[in-house]
């Protein structure tokens, strides 16, 4: 890892010590700068980063060098072949900045233009290569993160065999502002697969069913306003899904329904 220190940025990346497995393989679907990469190369037998975007791919290869690392330049899918992903632009010290981290591939960025024009001049389209994780020849898969910004219903798709095959623990990002009714959505594709989705809030994996969005999602964004910071107060868009036949090892961070 070149030395690169890693920092805890997401309540959720605590957990990764108990949903990953050094026998195994993790994969990070969205990687960007490696955030979870990072956290996910000592805890894993290899890791596979995609990332779409050649300039962040370089940034991986810089920042976390090649030992047990795959990084692969696509964006994971349903389907093969290509699609165009937009990036807000916003003005950043003068001068402007694409947001990769932002980047979707289906959410309506076009909102934050108008919702705050001052901050976010335009939208870069680019054309990126899209692929399914099934078709990727990956064995052993062990963990599985997951942060489209949007796309998540398209690469749990497009990832079903590998994901029913290898019965992987995941974290997902589900925001409803990208696409709403997608929590809902996820909920019964997951337990159609036999999986169970939670989320971290307060000292425990709580279910899904009890997630508020209004109090957990809309409430908080609406007083952050259009420029959110990093880490918006009461926020919570991480979620945690679990196989059904191995929940009792994580019964000790599964707290009950409220």
């Amino acid at each position: 890892m070149k030395g690169v220190p890693v920092t805890i940025v997401e309540p959720e990346m605590g957990l990764l010590p108990a949903l990953c497995s050094c026998a195994k393989a993790s994969i990070d679907v969205g990687a960007h700068k490696g955030m979870y990469t990072r956290c996910l190369l000592p805890l894993s037998r290899q890791v596979f980063a995609f990332e779409p975007y050649r300039e962040l791919c370089e940034q991986l290869r810089l920042i976390c060098g090649p030992e047990r690392l795959t990084i692969v330049e696509k964006a994971l899918s349903d389907r093969n072949g290509y699609g165009v992903i937009n990036a807000p632009i916003r003005l950043k010290k003068g001068a402007l900045s694409p947001q990769y981290s932002r980047a979707s591939l289906v959410a309506p960025l076009k909102q934050l233009l108008t919702a705050d024009p001052a901050y976010y001049k335009d939208l870069q389209q680019r054309s990126i290569r899209l692929g399914k994780l099934d078709d990727e020849a990956i064995a052993g898969v062990g963990f599985i993160k997951i942060d489209v910004e949007g796309a998540e219903e398209e690469v749990l798709l497009g990832a079903r065999e590998t994901i029913t095959r290898d019965r992987p623990s995941m974290l997902i990002e589900i925001e409803e502002r990208h696409r709403p009714g997608a929590l809902g959505r996820i909920v019964s594709l997951l337990g159609a697969w036999d999986y169970d989705l939670y989320f971290w809030h307060g000292t425990r994996l709580n279910p899904a069913s009890s997630f508020d969005l209004e109090r957990m999602q809309t409430g908080p964004l609406q007083r952050a306003g259009a420029r959110p910071p990093r880490i918006v107060p009461g926020y919570v868009n991480n979620f945690v899904a679990l196989d059904r036949s191995v929940q009792a090892k994580h019964d000790w961070l599964i707290g009950q329904q409220t």
